[in-house]
């Protein structure tokens, strides 16, 4: 997601005063909460989840500074650092995703959630489930919902404030 009009910035903290803390510290207007689940099709009817804690844990949470509609740009070479780790981070996503359809089978649900909210703010500006099934074992079935949900959030981060 990140571009000309956002800029991402990874997230350590896990806890809620902490994370919206350093959020407000690296200069972000928003942070998205993220999760991915499986649930794979079984013969019985009852279907097991299986997290995809790296997965997850790779997305959840970022920061989001919008460009141009009231946040701040980061410093040139905070800038190019936070390149350099997306960088990283999508070549990461990318043998993550690889893995992830490689556990895929025909018939399981893919179920992507997502909470946008401003920094300093407690309820979401948005908040989505979206869902997936699998036609045919290991297809790209993450791909469409993390693209929608892209899609999403930057169409609410560019909306001028």
């Amino acid at each position: 997601m990140s571009g000309p009009a956002v800029e991402i910035a990874a997230l350590d903290s896990r806890i809620a005063m902490q994370l919206h803390s350093e959020a407000q510290q690296k200069q972000c207007d928003y942070v998205l909460f993220s999760s991915v689940a499986v649930k794979h099709s079984s013969g019985g009817g009852f279907g097991k989840f299986m997290k995809m804690g790296s997965t997850a844990a790779s997305m959840t949470p970022m920061g989001a500074m919008a460009h141009g509609m009231g946040g701040a740009m980061a410093a040139t070479a905070a800038s190019a650092a936070a390149s350099a780790a997306a960088q990283a981070a999508q070549q990461q996503a990318i043998s993550q995703l690889a893995g992830f359809n490689g556990q895929i089978k025909s018939k399981d649900d893919v179920t992507v959630l997502y909470q946008l909210i401003q920094t300093g703010q407690a309820s979401p500006l948005l908040q989505n489930q979206l869902q997936g099934k699998a036609k045919s074992d290991g297809e790209d079935v993450l791909t469409p919902l993390l693209t929608q949900t892209a899609n999403t959030v930057l169409t609410q981060v560019s909306t001028k404030k």
